[in-house]
C-alpha cells in the first residue's frame, strides 16, 4: 500500500540522484522542465535532479526551480575533496520536495536542520516562508582553532548569500561529539568513573 509507494518513490529519487550529468535522467510524468534544465520541486515532481550547464555531477552547482517561481542553487565538490557534507544527498532532495509540496508545513516556523550539508532542504524551507532557518553541520577544523572551518560551512554560507537568503538563514557549526562529552557523567558525581 502506502509503504510500497513511498519506497518506490525513494528508489526513483535514488536512481536519479546517482545519474551522471552526461546522461539525461528519465522524465517521469508530472515533472516539469524549465529553461537551463532546471527541475521543479513540489507536488508530483519526484525527479528533482538535473545539473545546470557547465557543471558535473562531482563538482559544481545544482539549480532547482521551486513552485513559487524562486530558483535556488547548491554548491557541491567531489567526495574525495569534501567527504559526506559536500554533495547533495537523495534525502535532501526528498525533504526539499516534501517541503515544496506543502509550504504550510514550515511557513512562519523556526526550522533547525541538523547535518545540512549543501543546504537544499533548508533553502527550500526558507523559500517556503519559514520565519527563520538554522543550517548546521560539523566541519573539519584547524587543530589550533576549532572555530575556523576549513570549507564546508564557508561553502554553505556562500550558497546562502548567492541565493539571497541571508536575512532568513543562519549557518552554525555543531559537533555532536562535544555535546555527548558534555553530557557524560563527571567523576565523583556517581558516574562509572567514580566506582572503585
Amino acid at each position: 500500500g502506502m509503504w510500497a509507494m513511498a519506497m518506490a518513490r525513494i528508489q526513483v529519487l535514488g536512481l536519479l540522484a546517482n545519474a551522471h550529468a552526461s546522461v539525461a535522467p528519465p522524465r517521469p510524468a508530472g515533472v516539469a522542465l524549465r529553461s537551463k534544465e532546471f527541475r521543479l520541486l513540489g507536488a508530483g515532481c519526484d525527479a528533482a535532479v538535473t545539473l545546470d550547464a557547465g557543471s558535473s555531477f562531482a563538482e559544481g552547482t545544482r539549480r532547482f526551480a521551486l513552485p513559487n517561481g524562486r530558483e535556488i542553487g547548491v554548491r557541491e565538490t567531489s567526495f574525495g575533496e569534501g567527504k559526506l557534507g559536500y554533495s547533495l544527498w537523495t534525502a535532501g532532495i526528498a525533504l526539499a520536495t516534501w517541503v515544496c509540496a506543502d509550504p504550510s508545513r514550515v511557513r512562519d516556523k523556526a526550522v533547525l536542520e541538523l547535518g545540512s550539508g549543501v543546504g537544499l532542504a533548508g533553502f527550500a524551507c526558507a523559500c517556503a516562508g519559514a520565519r527563520s532557518v538554522t543550517l548546521s553541520d560539523m566541519d573539519r577544523v584547524c587543530a589550533d582553532d576549532r572555530d575556523s572551518p576549513t570549507g564546508l560551512l564557508s561553502s554553505l554560507r556562500r550558497s546562502v548569500h548567492e541565493n539571497a537568503l541571508a536575512e532568513a538563514v543562519l549557518v552554525r557549526r555543531i559537533d555532536w561529539r562535544e555535546h555527548v562529552r558534555a553530557a557524560a557523567p563527571s567523576p565523583g558525581l556517581g558516574g562509572a568513573a567514580s566506582r572503585g
